[in-house]
């Protein structure tokens, strides 16, 4: 729960009613449950399959000992990550869950959507990379509603842009990217709209 202190900080900063705030974070804790779910379910498929894996080595000729010894060690390694993974979803929203599910991104190309991470300080290669509530009201004020400085809206997409902070962009790439994002998912391919409208952008 957020203390009042916070709620009136946070409708300041991003011209945000209370309501507002109210139903971002709402949506926030609902997806945290439903990922730190999907995680379960994760580690549950996973040591099902490594249990069917210790019954096929010990149903074989060989000895049953060294294929429940490995058969063991498999399980005690995917329980490690699966509850490393639990323990984060405290934290947050997992990468892969947030990707799949977050509305206000739901129209947008998943390389789109990667920039945005990326733009945002997020290491998408890391396993255990979370959306804190911090990152999930920002991008939500970004893409959905409220108000960001200019300052971090600056900075917001120049690394947007330039993913790899190379110092510029190539014109044909802007206007590849910037194609893709205002086409979204509603079309596969570009047409003559939506490269007119990234021009206009």
């Amino acid at each position: 729960m957020l203390k009042t202190e916070e709620i009136r900080e946070i409708c300041d900063a991003h011209q945000l009613t209370r309501m507002e705030v109210y139903n971002i974070r709402s949506q926030f804790a609902g997806m945290c449950l439903m990922s730190k779910e999907e995680d379960q379910k994760e580690l549950q498929a996973q040591r099902a399959a490594m249990d069917g894996g210790k019954a096929g080595k010990s149903g074989k000729g060989g000895n049953a000992l060294d294929g429940m010894g490995a058969g063991t060690a498999d399980a005690a390694e995917g329980e490690g990550r699966g509850a490393g993974a639990l323990g984060r979803q405290s934290e947050g929203i997992g990468l892969n869950f947030f990707k799949k599910n977050c509305s206000f991104l739901a129209g947008c190309r998943d390389e789109i959507v990667e920039r945005i991470l990326v733009a945002h300080g997020l290491d998408i290669e890391s396993s255990n990379a979370t959306i804190n509530w911090k990152t999930y009201l920002e991008l939500y004020c970004i893409f959905e509603a409220g108000k960001m400085d200019k300052t971090t809206l600056v900075k917001f997409w120049l690394k947007f842009f330039d993913n790899h902070s190379q110092g510029s962009v190539p014109k044909e790439q802007y206007i590849e990217i910037l194609e893709k994002l205002v086409r979204g998912k509603t079309l596969e391919h570009p047409s003559r709209t939506t490269k007119m409208f990234a021009k206009m952008f």
